[in-house]
């Protein structure tokens, strides 16, 4: 959170800037700023979906629109960096010091997520345990109705007289 905010207050100091700036740029400044600020966001959001899935085709879909929004950001952050000037030029290198942080971080999240047995284990076993239930159920059915089908003979005497 801390990383997000620092980017974030940064990003935010450059849009300020250009409400006072005389560049021609100023649009397309604020336009490139908040392009980085919205996808840094969308990164944010598809982290937890990711952690919770126990599917790795899943898991793929997430890690390919994390790709997507990263290679974006790395985009916005070179069209945007050669625009701005004096302070804004710092406040864009602290945003992409913290931004490589963030994609480290980011890594790390999405290795153990893929690693996260805990959230496979009780898939399969909700998963299995249900099929194998149901396997059971119906070879006890099958069982019950050949025993039924099968006629009682006995060598042990009845007692009773033929």
């Amino acid at each position: 959170m801390k990383l997000l905010k620092e980017m974030d207050d940064a990003l935010s100091h450059i849009v300020a800037n250009q409400a006072d700036s005389p560049s021609t740029n100023k649009l397309r400044v604020v336009q490139l700023a908040d392009e980085v600020r919205i996808g840094i966001l969308r990164m944010q959001v598809l982290i937890p979906p990711h952690i919770a899935e126990a599917s790795d085709q899943k898991m793929d879909e997430f890690e390919l629109q994390l790709s997507t929004e990263d290679h974006k950001v790395h985009k916005n952050f070179d069209s945007l960096s050669p625009l701005l000037t004096g302070s804004d030029k710092s406040n864009i290198e602290t945003t992409i010091t913290r931004y490589a942080e963030f994609e480290k971080l980011k890594s790390q999240i999405i290795k153990l997520s893929r690693q996260n047995t805990d959230v496979r284990a009780v898939a399969i076993a909700l998963k299995e345990k249900r099929k194998a239930m149901l396997a059971c159920q119906d070879a006890l059915v099958a069982l019950e109705h050949a025993i039924q089908a099968e006629p009682i003979t006995t060598t042990i005497p009845s007692g009773r007289l033929p």
